[in-house]
C-alpha cells in the first residue's frame, strides 16, 4: 500500500513538473521584463534630466551674451555668421561642465568621464552628454534646443521665448522694486516691472503713475520691502487711488491691492488693465555679462586700463561716506574723451564721469561702480546708458571730495535747481542694501550699525533738499550684484558694499519714459526675455559620440 501511495506521488510529481518549470519560467520573465522596464524608465528620465540641464545651461550661456548669441541660422538647421557663434561663456559655467563647440553641427556639447564619478550629473558610471544649440526664428524671438544622452537614450526639449529691450520699461526690477516708498512726491509716466513683489508707500506724500504696472509676485499697499506699514500717502494710478489706511486685524490695509480679496476679480475693470499681478518673469542679463572678460567687455570700443590714463582719463579717489569706504576710480571728462565708433565705453574698476551734461554720440558706459558729476545727458539729449554690476551715483557738479571720515557732504547746488539724467541707469544691487535693514528683509542677522540710515536710502551722497532730480529713460535694477560681508572688510573690485549711513534727502524725484529710448536705444542695450513655451520633444533609442554628433 505504502509503494503504491509514493509510487502515485512520483507519478503525480514527473506530472506536475512541466507546469512547475513552465510557472517558475514566466515568473522569471515577468520579473526580468520589469526589471528592463525599471531601468529604461529610469534611463529615460535621467536623459531627460541631462537635457533640462543642457536647456538651462544653453539659456544662461545665451543671457551672459546679452541674449544675442545664436550658434545656428535663423531657419535651426544651418549654422549661424561666425561672429555670432562665439559665446564666452563664464569661468564658473565652465570650472563644472567644461563645454567644446562642434563647428559641423553647431552644437555646444558636454560629456561626463566615466571613470570618473564625480564627473557624472547622474552618480554613475554610464556615459552621459547633453548639448545645446540657440538661434533666433526673428529679431525678437530666441530658441533653446537641447538634447540629453544616457547610454542609449536622447531626450530632446526646446525653449522658445521673446526679447525686448529693457528700454520699454520706465523702471524694471529683476527682483522686489521698492523704489516708490520715499516720503517724497513722486511722478512716474511709462510701464513699470517687477519679477518680485512692487510695493507702493509712498510716506505722506503722493506717488502719481500715468503708465501700467505689473509685478511676478504681488503689488503691495500697505508696507514696503523694510517692513514699514503705510503712512497715509497717495498712490494714484491713472485717476484711481489706492487707498493704503491700515486694518488693526489683519495689517494687510484696506488698499485695493494684491491682498484685497475682489482684486482678481475686478482689478481690470477698476484700473483699465493697467495693473497686475502674477506677471511672467522676465529675465535680465547674466551678471557675468558685465564683468571682466564678460559679453560687454568683449564688445567695448574703447576699454579702459586702470593702470594707464590719457587724453579725458585720470585717476581719482574720494570717500564715499554711504559705504565708509575709500574710493580709487577713473576720472573721465567727456568733454576730452574721444568717443569709440561704436559707443561701448567699458571699465573694469569704478568710474566717474564729468563734464557730461552734452554728449557728442550715443553713449554706454559700462563698470562696477559709476558716479555722475552734474546733470548727465541734459543738453540735446542722445541714446546713453550708464550699467553698473554694482551701483550708479548722482552727485551734483559742486560735489566736494572728502577726506574726512566723519564730515557729511554739503547740500547739494545745480544750474536751473534740478539734477537731470537722461539714460537708461542700470544697477545689481539687493533691493534692501542698507545693513541696518537687512535683518528684517531676509532673515539674516546684521550687526548693529549707524542710527542715520534710511531705509531706500537710493544711491545719492548729498543732501538734496533744494533740488528737483529728474530722470528722463529708464530705470533698472538686474540684482546681480555680489555683495562683500557684513563689514564690507572683503571688499574687491568683484564685490560691492553695503550701505552703511544715509545722507540723501529729497525734494521731489521726478520718474519719466523717454519713448525715444525705445525707438533708438543706447549702444548694446540689455534685453530681457520671457521663457514663453517649453517643448518636450521625446526619446529615442539612439546616442552620440564625443562630440555630440549623431551616430
Amino acid at each position: 500500500m505504502i509503494r503504491r501511495r509514493r509510487g502515485f506521488l512520483l507519478i503525480l510529481v514527473i506530472a506536475l513538473l512541466p507546469g512547475i518549470l513552465f510557472l517558475a519560467y514566466v515568473m522569471n520573465r515577468s520579473l526580468a521584463q520589469e526589471t528592463v522596464t525599471a531601468q529604461q524608465e529610469l534611463a529615460r528620465s535621467r536623459a531627460f534630466y541631462l537635457a533640462e540641464a543642457g536647456l538651462e545651461l544653453g539659456f544662461r550661456a545665451l543671457a551672459a551674451e546679452n541674449f544675442r548669441a545664436a550658434t545656428l541660422a535663423p531657419d535651426g538647421y544651418h549654422l549661424a555668421d561666425s561672429e555670432l557663434r562665439e559665446i564666452g561663456l563664464a569661468g564658473r559655467i565652465q570650472s563644472r561642465f567644461p563645454l567644446s563647440f562642434d563647428k559641423h553641427s553647431g552644437y555646444y556639447y558636454w560629456v561626463s568621464d566615466p571613470t570618473v564619478p564625480q564627473s557624472s550629473m547622474n552618480g554613475s558610471r554610464v556615459p552621459e552628454s547633453f548639448r545645446f544649440a540657440i538661434f533666433f526664428p526673428d529679431e525678437t524671438h530666441f530658441v533653446v534646443r537641447s538634447e540629453g544622452t544616457f547610454a542609449h537614450l536622447t531626450a530632446a526639449q526646446e525653449l522658445r521665448g521673446t526679447l525686448k529691450p529693457v528700454t520699454d520699461f520706465a523702471v524694471f526690477d529683476a527682483g522686489d522694486l521698492s523704489d516708490f516708498v520715499l516720503d517724497v512726491d513722486q511722478a512716474v509716466k511709462g510701464s513699470v516691472h517687477a519679477n518680485g513683489d512692487l510695493f507702493l508707500r509712498p510716506g505722506q506724500k503722493t506717488l502719481t503713475i500715468d503708465g501700467s504696472l505689473e509685478a511676478g509676485g504681488r503689488l503691495v499697499r500697505f508696507r514696503d520691502a523694510w517692513q514699514r506699514p503705510d503712512a497715509g500717502g497717495t498712490v494714484k494710478i491713472g485717476d484711481q487711488v489706492m487707498s493704503g489706511k491700515s486694518q488693526s486685524a489683519s495689517g494687510k490695509g484696506q488698499a485695493f491691492d494684491s491682498f484685497h480679496p475682489k482684486f482678481a476679480a475686478e482689478a481690470d475693470k477698476r484700473f483699465g488693465g493697467a495693473v497686475k499681478d502674477g506677471a511672467p518673469q522676465l529675465y535680465p542679463p547674466d551678471p557675468s555679462a558685465f564683468e571682466k572678460g564678460g559679453f560687454y567687455a568683449r564688445q567695448a570700443g574703447l576699454s579702459l586700463d586702470p593702470e594707464q590714463t590719457t587724453e579725458g582719463v585720470s585717476s581719482a579717489s574720494f570717500y564715499n561716506p554711504a559705504e565708509e569706504h575709500e574710493v580709487k576710480c577713473l576720472d573721465l571728462d567727456l568733454g576730452k574723451l574721444s568717443l569709440p565708433e561704436n559707443g561701448l565705453v567699458y571699465s573694469p574698476v569704478p568710474v566717474r564721469l564729468r563734464s557730461a551734461h552734452k554728449l557728442s554720440a550715443p553713449l554706454t558706459v559700462v563698470a562696477p561702480t559709476i558716479y555722475t558729476l552734474g546733470s548727465f545727458n541734459k543738453d540735446k539729449p542722445v541714446p546713453a546708458a550708464l550699467i553698473a554690476r554694482d551701483r550708479v551715483y548722482h552727485l551734483s557738479s559742486q560735489f566736494a571730495e572728502l577726506k574726512e571720515t566723519s564730515k557729511a557732504p554739503a547740500k547739494a547746488k545745480e544750474a536751473g535747481n534740478a539734477l537731470e539724467i537722461h539714460a537708461l541707469v542700470v544697477d545689481g544691487v539687493p533691493t534692501v542694501d542698507e545693513l541696518k535693514f537687512v535683518g528684517s528683509y531676509n532673515g539674516q542677522k546684521a550687526p548693529q550699525v549707524k542710527a542715520n540710515v534710511r531705509a531706500n536710502s537710493q544711491d545719492f551722497l548729498e543732501d538734496l533738499r533744494n533740488l528737483k532730480v529728474v530722470r528722463r529713460g529708464t530705470v533698472a535694477h538686474f540684482q546681480g550684484a555680489r555683495m562683500a560681508d557684513f563689514k564690507n572688510s572683503d571688499l574687491d573690485q568683484g564685490k560691492a558694499a553695503w550701505v552703511m549711513q544715509t545722507f540723501a534727502n529729497y525734494h521731489k524725484l521726478d520718474y519719466g519714459y523717454d519713448a525715444a529710448f525705445a525707438e533708438n536705444p543706447p549702444p548694446f542695450v540689455p534685453k530681457v526675455a520671457s521663457r514663453d513655451h517649453w517643448f518636450d520633444l521625446g526619446v529615442r533609442q539612439t546616442g552620440y559620440n564625443y562630440k555630440g554628433r549623431k551616430r
